[in-house]
């Protein structure tokens, strides 16, 4: 019984993050998430300690955490009001006559403090699963495909059905978006589903005999078409674009996949040939998108140089944002993201966020780079490098890790990479048999 929780608690936990977390909107769904991350780090501290190559990687989450707490520890007046960018805040206690009290670094620090628990999932997760030595990993790739199957049946209903199945009251109302409030964020999570798809298929092909084999590949293509089908119903050409090379380097990871014969080939590239013209002509109608998004980040831009160096507080862009405004050119349309979370972390984190990112960033390629020599990873790592890349070349043009669900994803896909101990897979066996 013991040993049954031990195998499911880090998997359920993640299928409710996967399910609760899509949106920032849903406060008492990711109060629970938030809750239930702290009594699962807690188990996992107890039960194991991380290998000795993850050190390094550990260290550097708990510097990411300890930021926003950074951002808060209160400053004396003469400190803080000779930061960058509080000018308006000492002329406000001026003009109402009032001395200038302590102040953190933050120009909110509620929403710092609100921001900063969205980590503890992703975190957690991370945590645990460098930790936990009873986890199998086809338990947990199994739950990111059954959660994003339910996605995309989700995304039907709410495409076909109408407004009355969106989860969330500020939704892309005429597109999918399932359990998110915005579909360019489900397009991310299929975007990370896809290899996944491809790995944990080659893991089930390596413990079955060649007569289940068929039926497997039939399986795996009817879930890899609904997963296209979902991505093309979110209307994301930023997430069917990236879809190309996402496809493309998945296929990589089929074991044995020569045995699919060359018109099987030839139909993959027909079909990524397809996915590409779909994508270009979603690109062309989404032109005006774009140009918003232009125009966000211009006037973002100067707000990072203005909060430079220790930026502004975590969860500060909406407020500051709209102070660059013309109050005669506002409608009831509101920016709440800078649509390009580099840009947004760079005024939100100042210099020490930005040297945070370039660490990890710097970790991630050199990894990457190893994964894929000869050799040198399995296929459950080289999945989490093309899942975290989709991931992180998204968040050039939106902010998918803002949410609780796809930072979660980015936590399973950096912990495959990092080597997370799982249970020994079993000896190959009939597909009738297949236990995972």
């Amino acid at each position: 019984m013991r040993a049954d929780a031990g195998r499911w608690a880090l998997p359920a936990f993640c299928a409710a993050a996967l399910l609760l977390g899509g949106s920032v909107q849903a406060v008492w769904s990711n109060l629970i998430l938030q809750l239930g991350a702290l009594l699962l780090v807690t188990w996992a501290m107890l039960r194991g300690r991380p290998p000795e190559h993850s050190r390094w990687l550990v260290a550097l989450l708990w510097l990411i955490v300890l930021l926003p707490a950074v951002q808060l520890v209160p400053l004396p007046p003469a400190v803080w009001s000779n930061l960058p960018g509080r000018e308006e805040a000492v002329r406000g206690f001026a003009l109402r006559n009032e001395p200038l009290p302590w102040l953190p670094i933050s120009l909110a620090p509620y929403e710092t403090i609100a921001t900063g628990l969205m980590l503890l999932p992703p975190v957690v997760v991370f945590t645990s699963m460098m930790r936990l030595t009873t986890l199998r990993p086809l338990d947990l790739m199994m739950v990111i495909l059954s959660c994003a199957s339910l996605h995309v049946l989700l995304g039907l209903m709410q495409v076909s059905a109408g407004t009355a199945w969106y989860l969330h009251a500020f939704s892309n109302a005429g597109a999918a978006t399932g359990f998110f409030a915005n579909a360019n964020h489900l397009a991310a999570m299929l975007l990370v589903s896809l290899p996944i798809l491809a790995a944990a298929a080659s893991e089930y092909s390596a413990r079955i005999d060649a007569s289940g084999k068929r039926i497997l590949w039939l399986l795996v293509a009817a879930a890899g078409s609904l997963l296209l089908l979902g991505l093309l119903l979110t209307g994301s050409s930023a997430g069917m674009l990236l879809a190309l090379p996402v496809v493309g380097a998945s296929l990589t990871l089929f074991r044995g996949v020569h045995l699919l014969g060359r018109r099987s080939v030839l139909a993959a590239a027909a079909l990524l040939a397809l996915a590409g013209g779909v994508a270009l002509s979603v690109a062309s109608r989404d032109s005006t998108a774009l140009l918003s998004r232009q125009q966000i980040w211009e006037k973002t831009a100067p707000l990072v140089v203005k909060y430079a160096p220790l930026g502004s507080g975590l969860g500060t862009f909406e407020p500051l944002y709209r102070l660059t405004e013309d109050p005669s050119s506002v409608d009831r349309t509101f920016i709440n993201r800078a649509h390009n979370d580099y840009l947004q972390l760079a005024l939100e984190t100042g210099v020490p966020g930005m040297l945070l990112l370039l660490a990890f960033l710097a970790w991630w390629m050199r990894r990457t780079y190893r994964l894929w020599q000869p050799g040198g990873g399995d296929l459950r790592a080289r999945a989490g490098t093309i899942a975290s890349g989709a991931l992180l070349a998204h968040s050039l043009v939106d902010y998918p890790l803002r949410t609780s669900a796809n930072a979660t994803l980015l936590a399973i896909c950096i912990a495959l990479m990092s080597g997370a101990r799982f249970v020994p897979a079993p000896p190959p066996r009939s597909l009738r048999h297949l236990t995972a």
